[in-house]
């Protein structure tokens, strides 16, 4: 509990009050002891004179009550005003805002004091000055490596991640942005990439926390640098090839305290693979039959006796040859399209959730066909996914050659210990001898009518084909080796434009506490934002036209995490509110309403304190828009309205401009929703040490001490 403090005007009151009560007090007490202390003729003589004495008493009385009055009014204007007015400033001067400086105000002692305190403040100034200067030149080889870092980070081709074991983001560079932020929107499963938060939100946590059952199990078992790769969907628009290594806590303790996460984004890849497996194929073969036919006929040319000339025979013999030596040149092209089938490159971990979808998606582009899903949950299989896809494709390939098919229903289920992808077709069932056949002929043709490559050998060392031992099947099971983790992967104590961003201080579990109200102000993750409106009242049918917010982590503005989107208010916007946020209806023309935006800034706002400056405006129109939106906004709120009243709370007014001019800080971007929601931000920061040097250290404490200021009662 913090302390209560009377602001100056209560204490006046309280003080005159109590000299009122004290002194009506001892004139009735006088009164008392004189009127026990005279005889019964005395008393009589008293009573006739009573109604006089009471008016001379009363009037004097009044008269001594009025001269305390003044003086006491007096002392409070000279000196206990000034003196709490002169001990917030001088706390502003000494915690937020060193250039400020007090105006003298009150009696000559204070006046005095004042300007001891400006003297003061100045010389804080030069020595400040003076120890910045030596802490730069002392920086300045730790930045020289942080410029090295950045320009590294931001050439490296690859997007980098790095988290800790909790999966909160400490770095990541351009490229992760680019990457996990490259989809449309109506694909996208998520949207904010972020320091702080976590990394579950934009790649899916399983393929994550398997990849540390593997990488500490290598680390037990004595490896170096172990790493994993693994390939991985997000929604059904975006396929990732990741490398996850370890950071270590130390060598000797082994034990993972983070982890690297570098991608690529093969989405294109894969796609333009099937485009050209497909393009290649068909190109093949219809050149193999067409040179087939070329080669045949000159064999019947020059075979024949009738035709069979001298110079005839010489150009039909050159022909020939021409025709020899481009099948060769389209064999050569065969074999080594075939033994890229054969060897793709390493085997890669791949949930099986991941690689069915990819599955599904190349049939249904590929055939057009109706593919139904049903995968087992946490299958991990250890092969080149390319090579399974290539082979279902092959397989359903022929199956729509030879039958009339429309649906196939895909299946992938663990037994024992392998992994079994089940094709079942919808329509006649397919002799055993037939697949067999289909399994092993060649999945591209050599001139020569053999190609190096079947289905069979495919997936030789990883994997088999079973067609079944029945005369027919309508179905075909995939054999495939399923990854076994090697060790259980548990977390002590877990709970559920730079080129560069980083925040290594959230290495700390400190940041990871669920008990919001106990954690420290400045270890919070806020997100400060503010709306823009067509009026001032949110029940009378006024809408938000723009909502703008940044992020603060650690401590520090994150000017690159940012969310500025305007709203479609689907009504008029008052002449008003124009003068003021200079919105103008063109403006809005083609924005998203506000059923859409809400969505995106609760995800922009998840795990964050929100904080405004009149919070209680804010809130009401998103309290009044999220039903809606299907959303709802349930973060803890701050009101930097408030919080300042409890730092100053005899300073006034407490309005944005007024706030910011007492911390010192440039009033730029006023009524946009970004540029007061990034001033609002730096006010928050000005606020928090001043908050402390109260004794408010907790956001229960902050909230507690909002409650008790006289803006507390304000709604909307």
């Amino acid at each position: 509990m913090t302390p209560l403090v009377l602001p100056t005007k209560a204490k006046y009151w309280l003080i005159y009050s109590i000299t009122v009560v004290i002194e009506v007090l001892v004139v009735s007490g006088v009164f008392l002891l004189f009127w026990n202390d005279i005889g019964p003729d005395e008393r009589t003589h008293v009573t006739r004179l009573g109604p006089k004495i009471a008016i001379y008493a009363t009037t004097v009385l009044v008269a001594n009550l009025l001269l305390f009055s003044s003086m006491l009014r007096h002392i409070f204007k000279m000196y206990i005003d000034p003196v709490v007015k002169l001990a917030e400033e001088t706390q502003l001067i000494a915690v937020s805002n060193a250039k400020y400086r007090i105006v003298p105000a009150g009696g000559p002692e204070v006046v005095a004091l004042t300007g001891v305190i400006n003297d003061l403040a100045d010389k804080h100034i030069s020595l400040h000055t003076d120890v910045q200067q030596i802490v730069q030149f002392s920086k300045h080889g730790v930045d020289e490596e942080k410029r090295r870092l950045e320009a590294l980070m931001a050439q490296i081709p690859e997007g980098v991640v790095v988290c800790n074991v909790d999966g909160r983001i400490l770095l990541y560079n351009h490229r992760a942005q680019e990457i996990l932020h490259g989809l449309a929107e109506s694909e996208r499963p998520s949207t904010f990439l972020g320091l702080g938060r976590s990394i579950f939100g934009v790649v899916d946590r399983q393929p994550i926390l398997h990849a540390l059952n593997f990488l500490q199990g290598g680390l037990w078992r004595g490896e170096q640098r172990p790493a994993f790769n693994f390939t991985t969907s997000r929604g059904k628009a975006q396929f990732l090839r990741v490398r996850m290594a370890p950071v270590i806590a130390s060598d000797e303790s082994k034990q993972i305290e983070g982890y690297v996460l570098s991608m690529a984004d093969i989405t294109g890849r894969v796609r333009a693979d099937s485009r050209r497996d497909i393009f290649l194929q068909s190109l093949t073969i219809g050149l193999q039959q067409e040179l087939g036919r070329i080669r045949d006929a000159t064999d019947v040319l020059v075979g024949s006796e009738a035709i069979a000339r001298a110079g005839l025979h010489a150009h039909t013999a050159t022909i020939a040859g021409s025709v020899a030596t481009l099948l060769q040149q389209i064999d050569q092209v065969a074999v080594q399209h075939a033994f890229r089938l054969q060897d793709p490159g390493e085997p890669e971990y791949i949930l099986g959730v991941d690689l069915m979808n990819v599955v599904r998606d190349t049939l249904v582009d590929k055939f057009g066909l109706q593919v139904e899903l049903e995968v087992e949950n946490d299958v991990w299989l250890n092969m080149n996914s390319y090579t399974v896809v290539r082979g279902v494709n092959y397989l359903v390939g022929q199956l729509t050659k030879h039958l009339e098919v429309h649906r196939v229903d895909l299946s992938l289920a663990k037994e024992g210990a392998d992994g079994y992808l089940t094709v079942e077709w919808h329509g006649d069932p397919v002799r055993v001898r037939t697949i067999e056949q289909w399994k092993e002929c060649p999945l591209m043709l050599g001139a020569s009518g053999r190609g190096p490559v079947s289905l069979a050998n495919m997936l030789t060392g990883r994997g088999d084909v079973l067609a079944g031992h029945d005369a027919e099947a309508a179905s075909v099971r995939f054999r495939l080796d399923v990854e076994k983790p090697v060790v259980e992967w548990k977390l002590d104590g877990h709970k559920e434009h730079r080129p560069v961003y980083y925040e290594f201080d959230l290495f700390d579990a400190k940041y990871q506490r669920a008990d919001l109200e106990d954690l420290p102000l400045d270890q919070l993750t806020y997100v400060v934002f503010d709306t823009e409106t067509t009026g001032l009242d949110p029940s009378g049918g006024d809408e938000i036209i723009s909502i703008g917010a940044i992020r603060i982590v650690g401590g520090k503005i994150r000017r690159e995490e940012v969310f500025d989107q305007l709203v479609d208010p689907r009504r008029s916007v008052p002449l008003e509110s124009l003068k003021i946020h200079e919105i103008y209806p063109e403006m809005l023309r083609g924005m998203p309403v506000i059923s859409d935006v809400l969505p995106q800034f609760h995800e922009f706002a998840e795990g964050a304190v929100l904080v405004a400056h009149n919070a209680a405006f804010d809130m009401r129109f998103l309290e009044l828009k999220q039903e809606r939106a299907k959303v709802r906004f349930d973060q803890a709120v701050l009101d930097t309205l408030l919080l300042s009243a409890v730092a100053h709370p005899n300073q006034e007014p407490h309005n944005l401009d007024a706030v910011a001019e007492r911390f010192g800080l440039p009033i730029v971007g006023r009524h946009t929703a970004l540029g007061d929601a990034i001033l609002t931000a730096e006010v928050l920061l000005k606020l928090i040490p001043l908050l402390e040097a109260k004794g408010i250290r907790t956001l229960g404490q902050a909230w507690e001490a909002s409650r008790r200021t006289q803006f507390a009662g304000i709604r909307f």
